[in-house]
């Protein structure tokens, strides 16, 4: 008996002249409301049509996009612009050119949904975001993968009028590539938290200090730095941001050699914490060898002692990794 009344009432809804007038009108877009006669109403209920969900609470009938996803589609274009009065999923289906996503254009409402897709023409472009667009722990693709679509899910935040995007994700699970920020040398370079996920320098050529990295960042985030000088070994200097937690902060690189520094962001003590110090393998024989016997004591940079035994004349040895040596006279 109460579903043939709820039915009843549903058609009273459709049929009724202002629901239909609503509908044809610019206010009927999500969110929309009434506040004319509501005889017959139930308070607190739920009405239906099939594809609008209405919600009376005893004053006002407030009018709900039900979940059926508005599609806008567009093969390319250097400034994709969602609307969002007529759009819940915005796909470009075969971008031929770099791309700037803008801020979506309408009224959005609080808590409102965006799903974004992206596949190229088979020719990896480049991609930029409104700065609308807030990335929530993860970071936004700077670029398309080639023949593989992207997916960047928003909801709209009213209190920080942000696009707070809240996952990105790709077809075939490809990473989404790192953002990176390259330079020669600089005296102070200073990473930017909110463009920034891997910095290098190619060919540091003088002394130089870390700098804190600008931007906000997001707890976890992390941050991976390179460094090559240019042939010669360079002193290198770390703000208090920077703490080493399993390795200690290199203070000089190796010249002609790699080096990588791997942080992540402590939001609860502000730190970027380094949890690891690698270099490309090298061994340093001059000063720090030593002699005892046949053995040969080599002290590497950033290593443990390395061991080298004469087997059976002084071109043939046989190597041992070795730890807890103290050095021998």
């Amino acid at each position: 008996m109460a579903t043939k009344l709820k039915a009843k009432q549903l058609a009273m809804l459709v049929t009724d002249a202002w629901i239909i007038a609503a509908i044809t009108t610019a206010a009927s877009r999500s969110g929309a409301t009434y506040t004319g006669a509501t005889t017959g109403l139930w308070t607190n209920q739920r009405y239906f049509d099939g594809v609008w969900t209405y919600i009376f609470n005893g004053t006002t009938l407030t009018r709900y996009r039900a979940p059926i996803s508005r599609v806008t589609p567009v093969a390319s274009s250097a400034t994709p612009t969602p609307n969002c009065d007529t759009t819940d999923q915005y796909e470009v289906t075969a971008l031929a050119t770099g791309a700037t996503f803008g801020a979506p254009t309408g009224t959005p409402y609080n808590g409102q949904k965006l799903l974004i897709k992206i596949k190229d023409d088979s020719t990896v472009r480049t991609l930029a975001w409104n700065a609308i667009y807030r990335p929530i722990g993860l970071i936004l693709p700077t670029q398309t993968l080639s023949s593989d679509t992207i997916y960047v899910w928003c909801i709209y935040n009213s209190a920080s009028a942000t696009r707070d995007v809240v996952a990105v994700g790709n077809e075939n699970g490809s990473p989404i590539l790192s953002r990176v920020e390259s330079t020669t040398a600089a005296v102070a370079p200073t990473p930017n938290a909110d463009t920034t996920d891997q910095y290098e320098l190619t060919a540091l050529s003088v002394w130089a200090t870390f700098g804190a990295p600008t931007g906000t960042p997001q707890n976890w985030q992390k941050l991976l730095i390179r460094i090559l000088d240019n042939g010669t070994a360079q002193t290198l200097a770390w703000n208090s941001i920077y703490r080493a937690i399993s390795a200690a902060l290199p203070t000089t690189t190796v010249l002609g050699k790699t080096m990588y520094i791997d942080c992540v962001y402590n939001g609860a003590d502000v730190k970027r914490d380094v949890v690891t110090v690698s270099v490309e393998w090298h061994v340093s024989f001059v000063p720090d060898s030593y002699w005892n016997g046949s053995p040969v004591w080599v002290v590497t940079p950033l290593y443990i002692w390395w061991a080298y035994i004469d087997l059976d004349g002084p071109t043939r040895y046989r190597s041992y990794w070795l730890t807890n040596v103290d050095r021998m006279s």
